[in-house]
């Protein structure tokens, strides 16, 4: 049998066919394949992975965008609405274009990041403004501690308490020296501020422990309620 001399070939084609195609060439025993470097040829190995990233983020933000347009702006659809069908021509992007979409696009996720960063805001005014308004009657700034012979409390009482039920309290833990003020009272809770004398101030906390006294949980402000309470509403 003859020796012929080999030649060679060279084929291309896309990678997601790579396998198909050699595993046609080892059938036909027309020919040993072997791997090459393709840097000798010119053309290098692309690396892809990074660039697949890429694009697959800006799918991803893509789709994000429009989730975030049609949740404001949902397109109407007919019952029987169909895929649009899109010129080739508009598949294809210069990149001065593709920054200008992918600009409008997270413009868009921020703005919606930023909407949803004010509506925690909101909630969380509203809950202090809610805090604040069973104090609102209060006609001193809230932080007042007393003067130089007096002492302040601000809180609240769990359930309902009337006048007459405080001023029983306080002469049953003889306690005469104490002026005290309902502010607000509901079956949840009783807001209510002391004035007492200092020479007595361990006695009086003593007794508000006895009946359940809180201060409340909440900063308190050099401003009355009543301002608090709309400056907050005005933030």
């Amino acid at each position: 049998m003859a020796i012929l001399e080999m030649n060679k070939i060279s084929i291309y084609g896309l990678n997601e066919k790579r396998k198909a195609v050699l595993e046609h060439l080892h059938k036909s025993e027309l020919m040993e394949v072997s791997d090459f470097d393709a840097e000798d040829f010119g053309i290098g190995r692309k690396e892809t992975a990074k660039s697949i990233s890429q694009f697959d983020s800006y799918i991803a933000s893509a789709a994000l965008s429009l989730s975030i347009i049609d949740k404001y702006y949902p397109e109407k659809k007919g019952l029987f609405s169909g895929r649009i069908q899109t010129d080739e021509s508009q598949y294809s992007m210069a990149s001065e274009e593709i920054n200008i979409v992918n600009k409008h696009i997270y413009d868009i996720i921020r703005s919606e990041n930023e909407l949803k960063q004010n509506e925690e805001s909101i909630g969380k005014i509203n809950l202090k403004k809610a805090q604040i308004e069973p104090y609102t009657a209060l006609d001193i700034p809230m932080n007042s501690k007393g003067t130089s012979k007096t002492k302040i409390r601000l809180g609240s009482l769990d359930s309902q308490w009337s006048d007459e039920q405080l001023n029983i309290k306080l002469m049953e833990a003889e306690i005469f020296e104490c002026h005290f003020e309902i502010l607000s009272s509901s079956k949840q809770q009783t807001c209510i501020w002391f004035i007492y004398s200092q020479d007595i101030e361990e006695t009086v906390l003593q007794f508000l422990r006895s009946i359940g006294f809180q201060e409340p949980s909440f900063g308190l402000s050099h401003r009355t309620a009543k301002k608090k309470s709309g400056f907050r509403a005005s933030s």
